[in-house]
């Protein structure tokens, strides 16, 4: 887990910058209309569309994870490791107080992969795309 997580923390948290940045850039162009043609429409809909299923799969996999590693302890104590060796039982409670720590794989060493992140990347998304909006009614 440790290693998955030193593997993806850094490229998830570039991915998950730039699917924010292309949902408000998206959500800006299908506000208001900058383009003349419905190809340009349908591009717009499409780079929406795909970042934030991008975003909603990462996060709901990695919320699985989380909610899986919760449910080892209790794998762990429901099977029949009171009928093993005394030495066996031992190991199985260090295990268990092992796996009762909460594991969740972070995004930049910051966010967890969560489906909660997943609504925090979009609330940012629909901030940015707000302040763009007042730039653009300010110079209108």
């Amino acid at each position: 887990m440790d290693e998955v997580e030193s593997f993806t923390a850094n490229l998830f948290l570039i991915q998950f910058a730039t699917s924010g940045v292309c949902i408000c850039g998206s959500v800006y162009c299908l506000a208001f209309d900058v383009s003349d043609n419905f190809m340009g429409l349908m591009v717009s809909v499409y780079l929406f569309t795909y970042n934030i299923c991008e975003l909603f799969v990462i996060t709901y996999f990695g919320n699985e994870i989380m909610l899986s590693t919760n449910q080892l302890s209790y794998s762990l104590f429901e099977s029949n490791w009171t009928e093993q060796p005394e030495s066996t039982k031992k190991c199985v409670v260090i295990f268990g107080e092992y796996l009762k720590r909460p594991r969740e794989l972070l995004i930049g060493k910051l966010y967890p992969l969560t489906l909660e992140t997943f609504t925090r990347i979009l609330n940012s998304a629909y901030s940015m795309f707000n302040i763009l909006k007042n730039s653009q009614i300010g110079k209108g």
